[in-house]
């Protein structure tokens, strides 16, 4: 894939998620062995089902509860991008604000890989903020799911 061709299914991939378009996030990615790879948490999500779970756990309510209880401020969104061959790694910022005013800045870094030109995999690794929200999703009920293994 070129470039610009891994930048815009990313971007798609992106805006499919932030949607909650999981039928059309699934579709940037390939049909045989998606997954995902969360960092420091040391997590795989693989396969179709364990990504939609993935997804509704940040997409809004899961299990009736939100995981983001804290508002993410749009404008304090910020990404760099740099290539390889056949990888894309954005580093994104933002800063979350809690309920009494606090901001706290986060960070991540996600890494695409590609495979006949859909997403084979995202790789996050996440800042202390981050994994604060991701350890809170990511329970003991999620990583028994079929699909998610821990590495």
């Amino acid at each position: 894939m070129t470039p610009d061709e891994m930048r815009a299914l990313a971007a798609e991939h992106a805006e499919c998620e932030h949607q909650n378009d999981w039928p059309g996030a699934l579709a940037t990615m390939v049909d045989d062995g998606p997954f995902y790879e969360v960092f420091p948490c040391r997590l795989r999500i693989s396969g179709p089902e364990a990504i939609l779970a993935w997804w509704l756990r940040f997409g809004g309510e899961s299990d009736g509860r939100r995981v983001f209880d804290d508002a993410i401020d749009p404008a304090s969104h910020h990404v760099k991008e740099y290539l390889a061959d056949d990888a894309l790694v954005q580093v994104l910022e933002w800063d979350f604000i809690a309920a009494d005013g606090e901001r706290r800045p986060t960070s991540h870094v996600a890494v695409f890989g590609f495979r006949d030109g859909r997403i084979l995999s995202e790789s996050i690794y996440c800042d202390v903020n981050l994994t604060r929200y991701m350890d809170r999703a990511l329970d003991e009920r999620f990583r028994a799911l079929p699909g998610v293994t821990q590495m």
